[in-house]
């Protein structure tokens, strides 16, 4: 996407819908929900860091994933918390990560 043509309308009336349409599909997949929710659905998947970082990417022309690091092993997480759709799943946003991607994209520079 081109930053010069980035406008609060454009983010309103076309990024966000598009957000809403994927958590939508997202949630259905996973078995969370049958009925597409007006404003989004919030799962562990599509959760503030994951709308953050798809806008933040769709703004700055960007295409990455997170993946998850340290030492989680989603396949036990998934067990406990009783959503077996989350084993597939290898890559998932969070604020820190998020932040981190952002610093590392725009080479801040610590004074």
């Amino acid at each position: 996407m081109n930053n010069n043509l980035i406008t609060p309308s454009l983010i309103e009336e076309k990024l966000i819908p598009k957000f809403i349409d994927e958590s939508n599909i997202l949630s259905k997949l996973m078995k969370l929900t049958d009925a597409d929710l007006p404003n989004g659905v919030y799962t562990p998947i599509t959760n503030c860091s994951w709308f953050a970082g798809n806008l933040w990417n769709d703004i700055m022309s960007l295409s990455y994933e997170q993946s998850i690091e340290n030492d989680i092993n989603i396949d036990e997480l998934a067990d406990k918390m009783g959503l077996p759709f989350i084993k597939n799943i290898r890559a998932i946003g969070d604020p820190g990560m998020l932040a981190e991607s952002i610093k590392k994209g725009l080479n801040i520079l610590k004074r």
